[in-house]
Protein backbone atom coordinates (compact mmCIF):
# COMPACT_ATOMS: atom_id res chain seq x y z
CA UNK A 1 0.00 0.00 0.00
CA UNK A 2 1.23 3.08 -0.79
CA UNK A 3 0.53 6.09 1.53
CA UNK A 4 1.10 10.08 0.09
CA UNK A 5 1.15 13.46 0.75
CA UNK A 6 0.06 16.48 -1.75
CA UNK A 7 2.87 18.28 -1.46
CA UNK A 8 4.89 19.39 1.68
CA UNK A 9 3.83 21.25 4.28
CA UNK A 10 3.42 25.20 4.53
CA UNK A 11 2.64 26.95 8.54
CA UNK A 12 -1.31 26.23 9.01
CA UNK A 13 -2.65 25.13 5.84
CA UNK A 14 -4.43 22.14 5.07
CA UNK A 15 -2.70 19.48 2.43
CA UNK A 16 -4.31 15.77 1.33
CA UNK A 17 -3.01 12.68 2.27
CA UNK A 18 -4.36 9.44 0.15
CA UNK A 19 -3.12 6.23 -0.07
CA UNK A 20 -3.50 3.71 -3.22
CA UNK A 21 -3.13 -0.18 -3.46
CA UNK A 22 -4.98 -1.14 -0.26
CA UNK A 23 -8.93 -2.19 0.32
CA UNK A 24 -10.82 0.80 0.64
CA UNK A 25 -11.65 2.43 2.98
CA UNK A 26 -8.44 3.86 5.05
CA UNK A 27 -8.13 5.26 8.33
CA UNK A 28 -5.47 7.30 9.06
CA UNK A 29 -3.78 8.46 12.04
CA UNK A 30 -0.47 10.32 13.55
CA UNK A 31 2.17 8.14 14.46
CA UNK A 32 4.66 10.68 15.19
CA UNK A 33 6.74 10.31 18.50
CA UNK A 34 6.89 13.93 19.35
CA UNK A 35 3.51 15.69 18.59
CA UNK A 36 3.78 18.32 16.02
CA UNK A 37 0.57 19.72 16.87
CA UNK A 38 -0.83 18.81 13.42
CA UNK A 39 -3.80 16.67 13.18
CA UNK A 40 -5.58 14.52 10.42
CA UNK A 41 -9.32 13.73 9.95
CA UNK A 42 -9.33 9.60 9.98
CA UNK A 43 -11.39 9.47 7.06
CA UNK A 44 -11.00 11.74 4.47
CA UNK A 45 -6.89 12.03 5.09
CA UNK A 46 -6.89 16.14 5.57
CA UNK A 47 -4.20 17.09 7.55
CA UNK A 48 -3.62 19.97 9.45
CA UNK A 49 -0.37 21.55 9.39
CA UNK A 50 0.50 23.23 12.93
CA UNK A 51 2.15 26.71 13.18
CA UNK A 52 5.69 26.34 12.03
CA UNK A 53 8.38 27.07 14.45
CA UNK A 54 12.37 27.47 14.47
CA UNK A 55 13.21 24.32 13.06
CA UNK A 56 11.96 21.50 10.37
CA UNK A 57 10.05 18.98 12.02
CA UNK A 58 8.79 15.84 10.13
CA UNK A 59 5.54 14.25 10.43
CA UNK A 60 4.47 10.33 10.42
CA UNK A 61 1.17 9.76 8.76
CA UNK A 62 -0.16 6.55 8.75
CA UNK A 63 -2.68 4.67 6.97
CA UNK A 64 -4.30 1.50 7.59
CA UNK A 65 -6.84 -0.08 5.00
CA UNK A 66 -9.52 -2.43 5.79
CA UNK A 67 -7.62 -5.60 5.45
CA UNK A 68 -5.26 -4.39 7.86
CA UNK A 69 -2.50 -3.34 5.80
CA UNK A 70 -0.52 -0.37 6.68
CA UNK A 71 1.27 1.78 4.68
CA UNK A 72 3.38 5.67 6.39
CA UNK A 73 4.64 8.72 4.34
CA UNK A 74 6.19 11.49 6.09
CA UNK A 75 5.06 15.22 5.87
CA UNK A 76 8.27 18.08 6.26
CA UNK A 77 6.81 20.98 8.23
CA UNK A 78 8.65 23.79 7.30
CA UNK A 79 10.39 26.41 9.24
CA UNK A 80 8.88 29.72 9.66
CA UNK A 81 12.20 31.23 8.16
CA UNK A 82 10.57 32.18 5.38
CA UNK A 83 7.64 33.89 6.88
CA UNK A 84 7.69 37.86 5.92
CA UNK A 85 5.34 40.59 6.68
CA UNK A 86 5.59 44.77 5.32
CA UNK A 87 4.32 47.74 6.40
CA UNK A 88 4.51 50.97 4.87
CA UNK A 89 2.74 49.80 1.15
CA UNK A 90 1.35 53.39 -0.51
CA UNK A 91 4.09 55.16 0.79
CA UNK A 92 7.57 56.09 -0.53
CA UNK A 93 9.49 53.07 0.98
CA UNK A 94 8.31 49.45 2.49
CA UNK A 95 9.63 47.62 5.36
CA UNK A 96 10.14 44.03 5.01
CA UNK A 97 10.12 42.20 8.06
CA UNK A 98 11.82 38.74 7.83
CA UNK A 99 13.06 36.87 10.34
CA UNK A 100 15.27 37.79 12.63
CA UNK A 101 18.84 37.10 10.62
CA UNK A 102 17.45 37.42 7.11
CA UNK A 103 19.07 38.70 4.29
CA UNK A 104 17.55 41.24 1.87
CA UNK A 105 18.78 41.61 -1.74
CA UNK A 106 17.16 43.31 -5.09
CA UNK A 107 16.41 40.24 -6.95
CA UNK A 108 15.52 41.99 -9.89
CA UNK A 109 13.92 45.43 -10.83
CA UNK A 110 14.07 48.67 -9.35
CA UNK A 111 15.18 49.98 -6.46
CA UNK A 112 17.26 49.33 -3.31
CA UNK A 113 16.86 47.86 -0.19
CA UNK A 114 18.76 47.84 3.16
CA UNK A 115 20.31 45.30 5.53
CA UNK A 116 17.16 45.86 7.45
CA UNK A 117 14.50 45.63 4.53
CA UNK A 118 13.90 49.09 3.76
CA UNK A 119 13.00 49.41 0.20
CA UNK A 120 12.92 52.20 -1.78
CA UNK A 121 13.31 53.56 -5.22
CA UNK A 122 13.83 56.90 -7.22
CA UNK A 123 12.32 54.87 -10.57
CA UNK A 124 9.36 53.62 -11.42
CA UNK A 125 8.65 50.33 -12.08
CA UNK A 126 9.02 46.94 -10.37
CA UNK A 127 11.14 45.76 -7.67
CA UNK A 128 11.18 42.08 -6.21
CA UNK A 129 13.20 41.86 -3.17
CA UNK A 130 14.60 38.14 -1.94
CA UNK A 131 14.40 37.48 1.80
CA UNK A 132 16.71 34.97 2.48
CA UNK A 133 17.64 32.74 5.49
CA UNK A 134 19.82 29.86 5.36
CA UNK A 135 18.70 27.49 2.26
CA UNK A 136 15.33 29.22 2.55
CA UNK A 137 13.82 32.43 0.73
CA UNK A 138 10.65 34.52 0.05
CA UNK A 139 10.50 37.45 -2.52
CA UNK A 140 8.22 40.52 -2.26
CA UNK A 141 7.43 42.45 -5.49
CA UNK A 142 6.70 45.97 -4.93
CA UNK A 143 5.27 47.79 -7.67
CA UNK A 144 6.76 51.87 -7.83
CA UNK A 145 4.69 54.36 -9.48
CA UNK A 146 5.05 58.42 -8.82
CA UNK A 147 7.90 57.43 -5.71
CA UNK A 148 5.15 55.15 -4.46
CA UNK A 149 5.95 51.85 -3.46
CA UNK A 150 2.75 49.36 -2.98
CA UNK A 151 3.36 45.03 -2.02
CA UNK A 152 1.99 43.41 -5.06
CA UNK A 153 2.43 40.06 -3.01
CA UNK A 154 5.26 38.08 -0.90
CA UNK A 155 5.45 34.65 -2.87
CA UNK A 156 6.83 32.24 -0.72
CA UNK A 157 9.33 28.91 -2.19
CA UNK A 158 8.84 26.66 0.01
CA UNK A 159 10.48 22.71 -1.08
CA UNK A 160 7.17 21.72 -2.72
CA UNK A 161 8.29 18.31 -4.24
CA UNK A 162 9.83 17.21 -0.71
CA UNK A 163 13.22 16.24 -1.88
CA UNK A 164 14.94 18.19 0.80
CA UNK A 165 16.49 21.55 -1.39
CA UNK A 166 14.37 24.28 -2.93
CA UNK A 167 15.59 24.63 -6.05
CA UNK A 168 13.86 25.47 -9.44
CA UNK A 169 11.52 22.52 -9.32
CA UNK A 170 10.21 24.26 -6.13
CA UNK A 171 9.56 27.52 -8.25
CA UNK A 172 5.71 26.64 -9.50
CA UNK A 173 3.99 29.03 -7.17
CA UNK A 174 6.37 31.98 -8.40
CA UNK A 175 5.95 31.13 -12.07
CA UNK A 176 1.80 30.78 -10.95
CA UNK A 177 1.55 34.20 -10.27
CA UNK A 178 4.10 36.13 -12.54
CA UNK A 179 1.56 34.19 -15.14
CA UNK A 180 -1.46 35.31 -13.87
CA UNK A 181 -0.13 38.87 -13.72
Amino acid sequence: MIVAATKSAVNGEKISVAATGGVMPYVYDLVTTTPTGGSIDPLSGDYSVPKAGATEVTETIRAIDTAGCLGTTTVKISTDTVAVTTTGSGTPFVVINGPVGSTYTIDDGVGTVTSGGVYSSAEDGIGIVKVSKGDEWAKVVIKVKNGICTVIEPTPVQDVNMDGTVDVNDLTPVIDWILSH
